[in-house]
């Protein structure tokens, strides 16, 4: 269904419709894409030797300006990617600053 596109949209309209599903894709974003992205970014960028020597935070920020997205839980997303980097990836995280992996064979 579609809401009409008369160029307005009243407050109450928002708060019912529009609010529930940015929400629903805000949480959708943080959940799925872009752990996986980052994840993938960070993995890559360490196998082929091309990520600078910088903090965690200062790549997740960076790589989080290609979504131009505010995360709402920054310490879940960091749970979610290094989870994801051992078990795609086998990279353990020992360091955070500046960022350093341990490789284990998955």
């Amino acid at each position: 269904m579609f809401i009409k596109n008369n160029n307005y949209i009243c407050d109450n309209d928002f708060e019912r419709l529009i609010y529930p599903h940015m929400k629903m894709v805000d949480e959708y974003l943080e959940t799925y894409i872009i752990p996986e992205f980052v994840a993938f970014y960070l993995a890559s960028g360490y196998f082929t030797t091309s990520l600078y020597e910088e903090p965690l935070m200062v790549h997740i920020i960076s790589i989080l300006q290609t979504f131009n997205h505010k995360v709402s839980d920054m310490k879940q997303l960091k749970h979610n990617i290094r989870q994801l980097l051992i078990k795609k990836y086998g990279l353990i995280i020992i360091n955070e600053k500046p960022l350093q992996f341990k490789f284990r064979i998955v």
